[in-house]
Order: structure tokens, then sequence, then C-alpha cells
């Protein structure tokens, strides 16, 4: 097998430097981990986010607050299968116990963008990007 070496790009670390310890981030360990990070741009990927987030809480019983709402009895081995892999797409939150936030980043040039993000996200401000203005009623000349 031939070694093949590459780069990830600077944008792409300093994003998934929000998800994962930036000292254990390599390709290998890349290669290796089943974590997804969502990237919503722009309104329309704000809205077809929004609803994959909606529908993720649902199947694994997030609540809109963004805690457990499962049973994690030891004898309740459905809602426990629901933790095993919620890293996946969920980071636990290391203030709250069986709280959990979003694996996602939200890009956008309009700031009023965010009023549409629903607050089971829980996202933090470093997870938000925002432009100065809207590029919506820019028109070539």
């Amino acid at each position: 097998a031939s070694d093949k070496s590459f780069t990830i790009p600077t944008e792409i670390q300093w994003l998934i430097s929000l998800f994962v310890d930036a000292s254990s981030l390599s390709v290998s360990y890349l290669q290796n981990e089943r974590e997804i990070i969502q990237v919503q741009i722009g309104h329309c990927g704000i809205c077809v986010g929004n609803q994959f987030w909606h529908s993720i809480g649902k199947q694994h019983k997030i609540g809109s607050d963004g805690i457990f709402k499962g049973d994690v009895d030891k004898y309740n081995r459905e809602d426990c299968a629901l933790l095993e892999n919620i890293g996946v797409y969920y980071k636990a939150t290391e203030t709250q116990p069986m709280t959990y936030k979003a694996r996602a980043c939200v890009i956008d040039l309009d700031a009023s963008s965010s009023s549409s993000l629903p607050a089971s996200l829980l996202l933090s401000a470093d997870q938000m990007v925002f432009g100065g203005c809207a590029a919506n009623n820019n028109w070539a000349k």
C-alpha cells in the first residue's frame, strides 16, 4: 500500500476543532471516527438543517432543550442503545448531565437568519458565523 499524504485545509481544521480536541486531529483519526459535523450555509441551509435536527432529536429522544428524554434504566435496552452512539450527531455538554449540543456550524451573511434557529441546537457563539450584511437584495448591474 502506498503512503498517500494529504493536508487538511486550515478552514476545515478550524471547523473540526470546534468539536474535536485539536491535539488528536489527524487524518487517521478522521478516518476512524464516526462523528458527523453538519454545516448549514445560508438561509435555505439553515431551514433544511432545522428539519434534520428536529427529526434526529425525535429519533434519539433529545428534547428541544437538548436534554435526553429517554429512560436510562439498565432494563430499558432500547433507550440505552440510543445513548451508545449519541456522539455521532451530538456532543455532550460539560456542565449538565444528559444534555447534548448539536454537532453543527451555521454560516450565513445575514445575521437575522439566526432567529430561525431552534433552541434545541444549543449552539454556542463559536459555532455560528454571520457576515455584516445580507446578499439577498444584491442584483447584477
